[in-house]
This record gives structure tokens, C-alpha cells and sequence, in this order.
């Protein structure tokens, strides 16, 4: 049925026109415009049975790309092909013997004389450029590749351990509406208690198997002043994970506070293999990397800590690296590169 009404609303637009400038009685116009509709089904019909044959005679491949593409073109000429003939026919049965130039109103004299005036015109160097951009534009289309609509191997976050190296922790579900806002693919939520303190560090991440359908990251720096926490400061800062695939890199780090609690936040964007600290810089890459890798995935991953009143930001930094270098040995797990 998806078929049918893909072809249905051109062709019955064109028999419509066609009805329009058709010069005979009202009846043969109406019969031109509701022709559409058996028509659609019959051509789409012998294009599915002429396909079946193709792909049984020479491979799936033909039911596929752009010959599938160009078959669809080749029917709809066809449709158009038989209402006009069926508009010279009912001429011809009406014992009119008008031409389907004349049958349709459409005058050609002296298109040929007014199209090749377009050579004449000089070539400015805007039409030349305008040009230029245009083939550019449908190469990139044209050679970019299919996005991969099959998510990379991946473990689920349903599967992330509670227990890592003597931390131990819970999974939080996120409320439904938060969750909406979000649009994840999926998501951690957990807070982790360590040996040495019983102070959390909170582990979230969310991935999105898509970006560019409406979905992708949301920057911390939107959604915690909409939490009731101010940014106290925002900086690069880099940190050193040599016992993990990331090695050394950077990450935004964050001091928040809300009335007398104070945060430490640590959190990057996850892209296909390369961390960002800006989220605008995390767009542009997945617009890249869509046209050059097909790949739109991606994550944000962050660490929260409470600074207590009773011990300094490098304790609460010595404690939130400490999980960091944890979980970041089997991250790439969860988000592939």
C-alpha cells in the first residue's frame, strides 16, 4: 500500500493537470483524472512482478539502490506515457483528429528557438560558481555513505556491574519525563560508594545510537542551572588515565553549588573515538563523520562528587578520579569508538 500511494499523488496531480488542459467534453476530463488511481495500482503491480523476476533471474541486488530508484522513474514515465495516449484515444473515439499537442493544449511552437537563446547568455562567474557548487553538492550526496542503521556491537547499560574493584553501587532509573527530554538510546545512572569514603561519586552517561534524527547530547551547562545549581566555575582541565585506552585527555570540570552544598562535576563528550569538550565541536563532528564513516552515534559521560564542608576539592578530586579510572577501563564496552 506504502508503494501505491508513493506513486498515487503525483501521477493523480498530473492527471489532473492533464484533465485541465485536455480540450474535450467534461466526461473524458473526469474519466482522464479518476484513470490515475487504477492505473497507479496496475503499473506498480507489473513493476513488483517485473522486479520478482529480476531478482529471481539475477540477484537481490536488483531490487535494491539505484536500479530500484530508477525503475521507479521509468514507471512513473510510463503512466504518464499511457494518459496521454489515453487522451489522444478518447479524441480519436469522439471522431476529433487534434494532435496530443493540440489534445492537451500545449504549445510547442518555437520552444526550441527560446531554449537555445540559453547559450547565448555569457557565463558570469556567480552562474559559473553557482554551477560548481551544485555538482559538489550532489557528488558529496552521491558518494556519502549509507548511514548504518545497525547499532555497533555495543553492551547495554542494563548490564553495567554494581560492584568495581571494592566500589560498590546502585542504578537510579530516571524519572519517565526526564527521560523523554533526554531521548537516550540508553543510559547510567549509578552512584558508587569506594573503600576510603562513604561520600557517592555519581557515574552517568547517555548514548544515542542517532544524532542526527532529532536526538543527541544535552551539555550539562543547560540542564543543571534548570536543576537549581550555579555554575561557580567551568574550566578545561586535563586529566592523565594511563591505565586505560584514553590515556591523557581533556574534560570540562565544574564546581556547582546550591545554597551551602557544593558539586565537583566532570563531564566530555563521547564521539566515535574522540572526546570533546564542546558540545557545538561534538555536532559538527557527527555531521562529519556521517558523510565520511556513516556513524552518528555517540555519548556524554559525567562525574558528580559532593565536596563536603570537612575536606578540600583535591580530596573530592583524588575520590571522583578514583572511579574515573575504573569505570573508564570498561567503558568502551558500553560506548564503542
Amino acid at each position: 500500500m506504502g508503494e501505491d500511494q508513493r506513486y498515487l499523488f503525483p501521477i493523480l496531480s498530473f492527471s489532473y493537470l492533464t484533465a485541465i488542459l485536455y480540450r474535450g467534453p467534461f466526461w473524458h476530463k473526469a474519466l482522464l483524472f479518476l484513470f490515475a488511481a487504477p492505473l497507479t495500482v496496475f503499473m506498480n503491480a507489473f513493476r513488483i512482478g517485473v522486479i520478482g523476476v529480476l531478482v529471481n533471474s539475477y540477484g537481490i541486488e536488483h531490487a535494491e539502490g539505484f536500479l530500484h530508484f530508477f525503475e521507479g522513474w521509468v514507471i512513473f514515465g510510463a503512466c504518464v506515457a499511457i494518459l496521454f495516449l489515453t487522451a489522444v484515444l478518447l479524441q480519436r473515439l469522439s471522431g476529433s483528429h487534434l494532435s496530443l499537442a493540440e489534445t492537451i493544449d500545449m504549445d510547442f511552437n518555437g520552444l526550441g528557438t527560446e531554449a537555445a537563446r540559453v547559450l547565448s547568455f555569457p557565463a558570469s562567474r556567480a552562474l559559473v560558481a553557482s554551477v560548481a557548487l551544485c555538482f559538489a553538492v550532489s557528488a558529496a550526496f552521491v558518494l556519502t555513505p549509507q548511514a548504518n542503521n545497525e547499532p555497533p556491537l555495543r553492551d547495554s547499560f542494563s548490564l553495567f556491574p554494581s560492584r568495581i574493584d571494592g566500589w560498590s553501587g546502585y542504578f537510579r532509573t530516571l524519572e519517565p519525563d526526564v527521560e523523554e527530554v533526554l531521548g537516550a538510546t540508553d543510559y547510567a545512572n549509578s552512584a558508587f560508594v569506594g573503600p576510603d569514603s562513604d561520600i557517592p561519586v555519581e557515574f552517568f552517561a547517555a548514548w544515542y545510537h542517532s544524532q542526527t534524527e532529532g536526538e543527541g547530547i544535552h551539555s550539562p551547562e543547560v540542564c543543571l542551572p534548570n536543576g537549581g545549581w550555579e555554575i561557580f566555575s567551568l574550566d578545561p582541565y586535563e586529566v592523565s588515565m594511563p591505565d586505560t585506552v584514553y590515556g591523557t585527555f581533556t574534560v570540562n570540570r565544574a564546581i556547582v553549588e546550591k545554597g551551602f552544598d557544593r558539586q565537583l562535576v566532570y563531564y566530555w563528550f563521547e564521539q566515535r573515538g574522540a572526546r570533546m569538550t564542546n558540545d557545538v565541536v561534538a555536532k559538527l563532528s557527527v555531521l562529519r563523520d556521517t558523510m565520511i564513516r556513516g556513524r552518528s552515534d555517540g555519548a556524554m559521560v559525567r562525574f558528580v562528587t559532593r565536596i563536603d564542608p570537612n575536606e578540600t576539592v583535591d580530596d573530592a578530586t583524588r575520590r571522583l578520579e578514583a572511579l574515573m579510572s575504573r569505570v573508564l577501563n570498561i567503558l568502551p564496552r558500553y560506548i564503542p569508538e
